[in-house]
């Protein structure tokens, strides 16, 4: 798909103003960094490897393709990224104890560690009938600004689907 700047650019503020991120400051069109998932996987990577080359860094919307995917490793998330999963299931495929969390590491105090992550739409399946060990399906801790929502949970085992833990500005809809 090949569409000019001015396109890409209307379509960015488009979706970007669907985005309810509670900003400091609304990022411009040169801030905002689509990826869409998928098109790690064609290049040969895995669902979880294409999860840690999208969120490698941050200020970035990354859509997940509707469908079924497996994820078997923790996916570290950045400030000021929004993840859009509608339409796709994510199951945990090995004994990890979160999916996604954030930057978060325990020495940093407040909520500095991280700010600005959305999580939107989708399913979170903790898989606790086959790894029947600890985990959650979202934790993060120290941060500003967090936000769920449409999100679906499923088979967990023990701990959280959703661990929030010294935060501020925090919302949990639908």
């Amino acid at each position: 798909l090949v569409v000019s700047v001015e396109e890409l650019e209307t379509r960015t503020t488009q979706q970007f103003d669907q985005v309810d991120v509670s900003l400091s400051e609304r990022p411009t069109f040169e801030d905002i960094y689509y990826v869409d998932v998928h098109q790690y996987e064609r290049k040969g990577k895995t669902f979880t490897e294409a999860m840690k080359e999208a969120c490698r860094e941050g200020g970035r919307t990354i859509v997940v393709k509707p469908g079924y995917h497996e994820l078997t490793e923790t996916i570290r998330v950045k400030d000021n990224t929004v993840i859009k999963m509608y339409g796709a299931t994510i199951k945990r495929m090995s004994d990890i104890n979160a999916m996604f969390i954030n930057e978060s590491d325990g020495s940093v105090g407040g909520y500095g560690a991280s700010h600005n992550i959305r999580f939107e739409g989708g399913t979170l399946d903790l898989n606790g009938t086959q790894f029947p060990g600890q985990c959650s399906g979202i934790a993060v801790s120290h941060m500003s600004d967090f936000t769920v929502k449409d999100m679906h949970f499923a088979d967990i085992y023990d701990w959280h689907y959703i661990e929030v833990n010294a935060s501020q500005r925090v919302l949990i809809e639908n």
